[in-house]
């Protein structure tokens, strides 16, 4: 049984300990979900355990943006203050704010309406699900201290 929290959470800025990227959370497993085919790429003497959180990153470096799946041991915060310039954050998220990016209230949790969001949808897989699951928990949340 895991026992362990994620350290960072979603729209979370972090950067890589080891390799130069930084990158937005936007998807969080509580431990590794990815192919044994993926894992046994990484060199052995680099490889992390597969008992603790991976996060789905947003990334980005100096010459490109692309999707990330690290391990938390090898992530820190980043307390820069500089936003992530990733194509694809501003169709999950709004705008940099005191150092994080806030998820969009408004999505369509059904389903995608607009184009450009289906085509993320298939880029960063289960963001928007889990982006919808989040913020209906939060409705429920406020609706339950109302009334």
């Amino acid at each position: 049984m895991l026992k362990k929290r994620a350290k960072y959470h979603l729209g979370q800025v972090v950067r890589h300990r080891k390799h130069p990227f930084r990158g937005v959370v936007f998807d969080v497993d509580a431990k590794f979900s990815n192919t044994d085919e993926w894992y046994d790429a990484i060199p052995e003497e680099s490889r992390p355990s597969k008992e603790q959180p991976f996060y789905h990153l947003l990334a980005e470096n100096d010459q490109s943006y692309y999707v990330a799946y690290v391990s938390e041991q090898n992530l820190v915060a980043d307390y820069s203050g500089q936003p992530v310039d990733h194509p694809d954050l501003p169709d999950l998220f709004g705008d940099f704010t005191d150092g994080h990016y806030p998820l969009h209230f408004q999505l369509n949790c059904a389903t995608p309406s607009v184009p450009k969001r289906a085509s993320v949808l298939s880029r960063v897989g289960g963001a928007f699900k889990h982006a919808c699951l989040w913020m209906n928990m939060d409705r429920l949340r406020t609706a339950n201290r109302r009334g």
